[in-house]
């Protein structure tokens, strides 16, 4: 039981960061408010840092630039652009495409051999998310509502790919490696 409503917590947490970025985007610039969520993370990660051992990871720092361009920096602006023309909940469910995009990345770019169920959940998702999000306002707010989705989908395909270089760190727990890396670039 104790799983599911740490499952329900984080739910709402990640969901509620649509619902409140929504309030906030025509007020505060997409640079501004990506600046300041990468801050926060970055201090929340440092603390968390400094009671993970230190170990030497020289050898990710390549991938640690890439990582922070992909997982922080591109998706924050794209978001907190994209939901200029998107409601929170269509934003919401096309960064929620981060696993389907994950799988097609790697299956095209990375040669990962997909099986037919997985194409199936691609080709699916796909749909089901052109479906849902497709504008239903008239034909004057299609290309706001295009304009959106696409940067809300190339979002959910930079959080992707910053999966696809986080597995291929070496050594060490995701917390460990996350908690470093803020907590060594923090002072610049």
């Amino acid at each position: 039981m104790k799983k599911y409503s740490l499952l329900l917590i984080i739910s709402f947490i990640w969901g509620s960061q649509f619902f409140f970025m929504e309030l906030v985007t025509n007020d505060v610039g997409s640079i501004s408010l990506s600046a300041l969520k990468a801050l926060i993370g970055a201090i929340c990660l440092s603390v968390i840092g400094l009671f993970q051992s230190k170990k030497n990871y020289t050898t990710n720092t390549k991938k640690y630039f890439w990582i922070a361009l992909f997982e922080v920096i591109l998706p924050f602006i794209f978001i907190a652009q994209g939901q200029k023309y998107v409601s929170s909940s269509i934003a919401s469910m096309l960064i929620a495409m981060v696993p389907v995009f994950t799988l097609l990345l790697l299956t095209v770019f990375f040669r990962k051999k997909a099986s037919q169920f997985e194409l199936v959940s691609i080709i699916l998702g796909f749909l089901g998310i052109v479906f849902l999000s497709w504008s239903t306002h008239g034909i004057h707010d299609v290309l706001g509502n295009i304009f959106g989705n696409a940067l809300l989908i190339l979002a959910a395909m930079s959080f992707a790919l910053s999966l696809i270089l986080m597995e291929k760190l070496e050594g060490g727990s995701p917390v460990e490696r996350a908690g470093f890396y803020n907590s060594t670039l923090l002072p610049l």
